[in-house]
Formats: C-alpha cells, sequence, structure tokens
C-alpha cells in the first residue's frame, strides 16, 4: 500500500508469503483494513531493512489507520507493527494516531504486537494466542489504553504478558486484561 489516502483492504489474504504480508509505507497513508489474513509470513532477504523483509503480518510506516478483525497467524517475527514519530509527554506527533484498533487477532508469532513511539491510542479486544511474545512498546509512547486484552501464552521457551521495554510508558491504562501462560 503506496500512497494511499481513504483505501479500503477488506478480506484479503496474504498466504505463505515473503517479507510482510501487507504494508503501509507511507507516514500520511490513510485506510480501512478489516477482516483481513496474514498466514504464513516468513523473514526473507536483508535483516538490516526496516518493513518489507523481516516476516510481518502487517507493517504501518505512520498510524492514521483503522483495524478491525484482522488476523496474523504463523508470521516468523511480528503479527502487527506500527511507528508513530514524535513526542509522548507531549503529543506532539507526526500525524494522527490510530483511528481504531478493535478485535484484531495474533497467533503463532514470535511478537504479536509491537508499538514504537505510539500515543494517544485505544486498543480494544486485542488477542494473542499462543505467541511468545504479548503487547510490548519498543520505544517511548504513551496515553494508550487496552480494553479487553487477551494474551495466551505458549509451551515456547520464552514466553511473556507485556513488555514494556528499555523506554518510558507514560499514562497507560489496563482494562480487563485476561494473561495466561505467560
Amino acid at each position: 500500500c503506496h500512497d494511499s489516502r481513504g483505501g479500503a483492504f477488506t478480506n484479503n489474504v496474504a498466504y505463505n508469503w515473503s517479507g510482510a504480508g501487507f504494508v503501509a509505507e507511507d507516514r500520511d497513508a490513510s485506510a480501512i483494513w478489516t477482516g483481513n489474513l496474514a498466514c504464513g509470513v516468513r523473514f526473507h532477504g536483508d535483516p538490516e531493512r526496516q518493513y518489507d523483509e523481516r516476516g510481518w503480518g502487517y507493517w504501518f510506516n505512520g498510524t492514521n489507520h483503522s483495524l478491525s478483525g484482522n488476523v496474523a497467524a504463523n508470521c516468523e517475527y511480528a503479527a502487527f507493527e506500527a511507528w508513530q514519530k514524535g513526542s509522548p509527554i507531549d503529543l506532539t506527533y507526526d500525524g494522527p494516531p490510530f483511528k481504531s484498533f478493535e478485535s484484531n487477532e495474533a497467533s503463532r508469532t514470535k511478537e504479536s504486537l509491537s508499538l514504537y513511539d505510539i500515543a494517544g491510542v485505544i486498543f480494544k479486544n486485542f488477542s494473542a494466542w499462543s505467541t511468545n511474545g504479548a503487547p510490548q512498546t519498543g520505544y517511548p509512547g504513551g496515553h494508550m489504553e487496552w480494553e479487553g486484552l487477551t494474551v495466551y501464552g505458549d509451551e515456547l521457551p520464552i514466553s511473556y504478558g507485556w513488555v514494556f521495554g528499555a523506554y518510558p510508558l507514560i499514562n497507560p491504562v489496563i482494562k480487563s486484561a485476561t494473561i495466561r501462560g505467560c
């Protein structure tokens, strides 16, 4: 998805894919993503590449999107990854946060949801099944809410419920979370 404004991606499947299943590479892009499936996405090529090589189900360079009912399964790296540049302290960001993120799922991935420099988002009913990584914030973030978070760990050697990373997460709110087997 390059240079998209106002697009809709509904009921698409990326199966046995190499690199990333679905990519929105422009920071100011906006789209509605509903009912899509990324399955069997694996690493390909250069490990130093930022977005199209590592085995992501969904990768967003910017967060001006609405996501609902999307699934990422058996992705080699992360199910969902998003970047939003700026400051979590004063909420001065390049672009708005996700317009909505609701009822998305991850299964059998290294990381379920990786967030970098994210602020001002309400994540509703996110589920991570049999992953060795639950939601994580990799760089400073803030003012995020989680409602109905479900994480079920696995028999994998490393399985964790939540990772805040080495950077601050300012004013997180977590409501109605179920975290088991981690």
